[in-house]
């Protein structure tokens, strides 16, 4: 009978983004020994006592064996993020069409180590991943641009949320909650959220959406739910 291999002990500690379903129904879980692909399933529960079809590691072009970060896009790629010691930091995708995984460097416009620690894909099909080591990345047309704390960016960011009228939300452990209204911009504009401006609490851990369009924010401090207005 199938069951989950010996040698992959423990998942990794990254949090958040750690399992994931692509558009094909396959699943892809974070581990401390590689990246490892189910074959489609409903649910998560369905894999229980099923071994991966597939587990992905340094020998296939990842920076490391410990998998930070996973998400899946809509054109059908995989981006992962790595980390660990002896330069094992790293981002890469991994291209469901041709099988390849491709390994981003500064050579891409990322900066040294650039382990990303969230994901999540624009109405444009950007892809911007959130740095641990600080900034935001925005992956278009074959190449990254980084946003600093010189684009109103400040702290680090725990989460990113794009909601059903295409705006990015980013929350932040430490500066609120910033939001770029229109984040296909060839230069999106950043305006930051703070106790100000009525939060809870400067640390925002979670973000998501309901039907009406409300944005609900998980704080430090309890949950805050508000309802954006256009450019405001």
């Amino acid at each position: 009978s199938k069951s989950w291999p010996r040698e992959l002990s423990y998942f990794g500690w990254g949090r958040g983004q750690d399992l994931e379903q692509d558009g094909a129904g396959e699943w892809w879980i974070a581990t401390g020994h590689g990246l490892c692909r189910f074959a489609r399933a409903d649910s998560a529960a369905a894999l229980a006592g099923v071994a991966p079809k597939a587990i992905y590691t340094r020998r296939d072009g990842l920076a490391g064996d410990e998998i930070f970060s996973v998400f899946a896009d809509s054109h059908d790629r995989i981006w992962i993020g790595t980390i660990g010691l002896e330069k094992q930091d790293g981002m890469a995708m991994f291209d469901r069409g041709t099988g390849i995984v491709r390994a981003f460097s500064e050579s891409d416009g990322l900066p040294a180590k650039p382990v990303p620690t969230v994901f999540a894909e624009d109405r444009g099909g950007n892809i911007w991943a959130a740095l641990y080591h600080g900034g935001l990345a925005r992956y278009r047309q074959g190449r990254f641009a980084i946003f600093t704390e010189k684009d109103g960016l400040a702290g680090f960011i725990q989460a990113l949320f794009i909601d059903s009228a295409g705006r990015l939300w980013i929350g932040t452990s430490s500066r609120g909650l910033v939001r770029a209204e229109d984040p296909t911009a060839d230069r999106p504009s950043f305006a930051v959220y703070g106790l100000a401006q009525g939060l809870s609490s400067s640390s925002i851990g979670a973000l998501t959406e309901d039907r009406w369009g409300r944005i609900y924010a998980a704080t430090g401090r309890g949950i805050d739910r508000f309802k954006p207005e256009p450019g405001g």
